[in-house]
């Protein structure tokens, strides 16, 4: 079932009960937090008056918590889903459902609170995942493998069903995430591999600021030797550099890339937690495999991760400003300032929006009862 909420209803009634500074910092750490990271918004907070004012709300706590009525919420008339929906993705107006019945796809209209549609299904294979970017659809269905599909270019411009082709890429998919255009797949391998996406220009989009369409994929190469010798060595490293024996075979320890932000890999070695920052150089000679590179990346503190043990990271997710990391009990915000407790919970579902443009870093949790969403600002020396 789908629920909306205008986030001008939620400031008005924030502001109504708990004054206009509260109304304000929700406006700028949760609806507009692409404010927070504006020059305006930034040259202002340099001011440590202005700073003292804008977190006046949290008094002497760490956290502020304020809690809307169910009343706010529109329920859409859309057509809903009995099932079980183990992943969604929301794409141009579309909503994609990943279920153990395939892939679903309804739509919404962020302008009309009444507009409704039905469900439409692409196909009838389990999907665990699904990663919609670049007019690509790409639904992890483990071991029915990686499916891939070319979106229509008519529906970027209409709300009409167009059903996608989608057709196996890669044998194994847990998950998917992009670096840039090309698509990182989690399989069962310590790391995922790198799918090189071919791409067509096209015009460009209103609703998703993009001007390239992936249309396929080719040269998928395995990231574990890399990721491997560049966490060890905290050196550069060269894919056209590895020996013959540097085949991942040979991984020490506990090793494992536990998720990604674009190109920048979150890794667990031996019980702590790295970034590695990746990057492809496209082969001028089309006999030569293009060539990655690996190193650490630059500006995380290096004595400020934690033990962890990568068994009990349930996901790893992208926000503007590094990682948010959910484990059975508890929420981490990992930033090149270190790792902070975003919660001491646990969550039904948990979902970040980093490709957005208003909800960067914004975290939604799904909860018992409720859904919260929770944003952060961050001084020298604490984080609200």
């Amino acid at each position: 079932m789908l629920y909306e909420i205008e986030l001008e209803r939620a400031y008005d009634y924030i502001e109504r009960l708990h004054g206009p500074a509260t109304a304000n910092l929700a406006n700028a750490l949760l609806f507009r937090n692409d404010w927070k990271h504006g020059q305006q918004f930034t040259n202002l907070m340099k001011a440590p008056e202005m700073e003292r004012l804008f977190l006046a709300p949290f008094k002497d706590l760490d956290s502020l918590s304020v809690e809307l009525p169910f009343g706010l919420l529109t329920k859409s008339e859309s057509e809903a889903y009995g099932g079980t929906v183990l992943d969604t993705a929301i794409y141009a107006d579309h909503v994609f459902l990943a279920t153990a019945e395939g892939l679903l796809q309804s739509f919404i209209d962020p302008r009309d609170a009444d507009y409704s549609t039905r469900l439409y299904q692409h196909n009838d294979v389990r999907a665990q995942n699904v990663t919609v970017r670049y007019g690509s659809i790409n639904v992890s269905a483990e071991e029915n493998g990686l499916l891939f599909g070319s979106m229509n270019p008519k529906s970027f411009e209409e709300r009409q069903f167009y059903p996608t082709h989608l057709r196996p890429v890669a044998s194994f998919s847990r998950h998917t995430s992009f670096a840039e255009r090309d698509l990182l797949n989690y399989s069962s391998a310590p790391a995922p591999e790198l799918l090189r996406a071919n791409v067509t220009e096209r015009e460009l989009s209103p609703r998703t600021q993009e001007k390239y369409q992936v249309t396929g994929y080719r040269d998928a190469a395995a990231l574990d030797s890399l990721t491997h010798t560049a966490t060890i060595t905290r050196k550069k490293v060269s894919s056209r550099g590895l020996t013959e024996k540097q085949d991942g075979s040979d991984l020490d320890g506990d090793f494992e890339v536990v998720g990604n932000h674009n190109n920048q890999l979150l890794v667990s070695w031996n019980g702590r937690l790295r970034v590695i920052s990746m990057t492809v150089e496209t082969s001028v000679a089309g006999d030569t495999p293009d060539e990655i590179l690996a190193k650490p990346a630059s500006g995380y503190k290096k004595n400020l991760w934690e033990q962890v043990d990568p068994s009990d990271i349930l996901q790893t997710l992208p926000i503007r400003s590094g990682f948010v990391v959910e484990y059975p009990n508890s929420l981490r915000l990992i930033t090149k300032d270190g790792s902070f407790s975003l919660s001491d919970e646990s969550f039904a579902e948990v979902r970040t929006f980093a490709t957005s443009k208003q909800f960067k870093d914004v975290v939604a949790a799904v909860e018992e009862s409720c859904l919260s969403l929770t944003g952060y600002y961050l001084t020298e020396d604490t984080l609200f």
